[in-house]
C-alpha cells in the first residue's frame, strides 16, 4: 500500500513538472506576436487569391442563368435535392441573373452572382437559361396576386366556421336567437356555396323543439359577406 501511495505521489509530481515545462516552453519558444500577425496576413492573402481564382473561373467558364422563382441558396450540396436542410445561406430572387458553374451534386449546382462573386449552391430545377419577358413577369405577378387573394378569402371563410363540428358560427347564433328554446338546438350539418359576388350562402340543417315540445328538423339559409362574415340577407328563416 505504501509503495502504491509513493508511486502515485511521484506520478503527480511528474505530471505537474511536464505541465509546467510545457507552459514555460510555450512562453519561450512559441510564436511571437509578429509571427502571428504575419501568419494572419498570409492566410487572408491566400483566401483573397482563392476567391479571385474562383471568381475568374465563374466569369470565364460559367453559364448565365436566371431563377425561375425565389429559391434558397445553400451553403453546400450535402443533402439530396428535395430533402429538408437547414444549411440555407440566403435567397435567390425570381428572375435574378446568376452564373452557374459546371459543378453539380445531389441535384444542386454551384453559382455566383452576375459579377462572379460566389454565392453557394442552388437546386438546378429552379434555374432557367433565359429570363422572363416583361409579359411573363406581368402574368406571374397577376397569378401571385390572385393566389394571395384566394388564400386570404379562404382563411376569411374558414374563420366563420367551427373547427369542431363545421357549423357556421354566426348562423347558429342567429338561429338560436329565433328559437323558443335555444338550448334544444342540435346541429346536424352545414354546407355553403362560395359565390362570385363576394358572398357565401350558408345552409344549416338542425333540429330543435317546437311549441309542442316535439323535435323537428329544419334548414336555415343565410347569405354572408366572405371577408367580414357579416349577415347580408336571411334567405330562409326558421318556421
Amino acid at each position: 500500500m505504501k509503495f502504491i501511495k509513493k508511486a502515485l505521489k511521484y506520478l503527480l509530481y511528474f505530471i505537474l513538472l511536464v505541465t509546467a515545462f510545457g507552459f514555460i516552453a510555450s512562453l519561450l519558444f512559441g510564436p511571437s506576436d509578429e509571427e502571428l500577425e504575419a501568419a494572419r496576413i498570409a492566410n487572408e492573402k491566400a483566401e483573397i487569391e482563392a476567391s479571385n481564382k474562383l471568381k475568374e473561373s465563374f466569369l470565364n467558364d460559367g453559364i448565365s442563368m436566371w431563377a425561375k422563382q425565389d429559391v434558397n441558396i445553400r451553403k453546400s450540396a450535402g443533402v439530396e435535392e428535395g430533402f429538408f436542410s437547414d444549411n440555407k445561406s440566403s435567397v435567390l430572387n425570381e428572375n435574378q441573373k446568376i452564373i452557374a458553374s459546371n459543378e453539380e451534386e445531389n441535384g444542386f449546382i454551384k453559382i455566383a452572382d452576375e459579377n462572379g462573386n460566389y454565392l453557394g449552391w442552388v437546386s438546378k430545377k429552379y434555374l432557367m437559361t433565359k429570363p422572363y419577358t416583361k409579359e411573363e413577369i406581368n402574368i406571374r405577378k397577376r397569378e401571385k396576386e390572385k393566389k394571395l387573394a384566394d388564400e386570404r378569402e379562404k382563411k376569411n371563410i374558414e374563420a366563420q366556421f367551427s373547427p369542431w363540428d363545421g357549423s357556421h358560427k354566426l348562423s347558429v347564433k342567429i338561429i338560436k336567437s329565433r328559437l323558443r328554446d335555444p338550448n334544444s338546438f342540435e346541429h346536424n350539418s352545414t354546407r355553403y356555396i362560395n359565390r362570385v359576388d363576394g358572398k357565401i350562402t350558408v345552409f344549416t340543417n338542425f333540429s330543435a323543439t317546437n311549441l309542442f315540445n316535439a323535435r323537428i328538423t329544419q334548414e336555415w339559409i343565410g347569405m354572408f359577406d366572405k371577408n367580414t362574415g357579416d349577415l347580408i340577407e336571411v334567405v330562409k328563416d326558421i318556421e
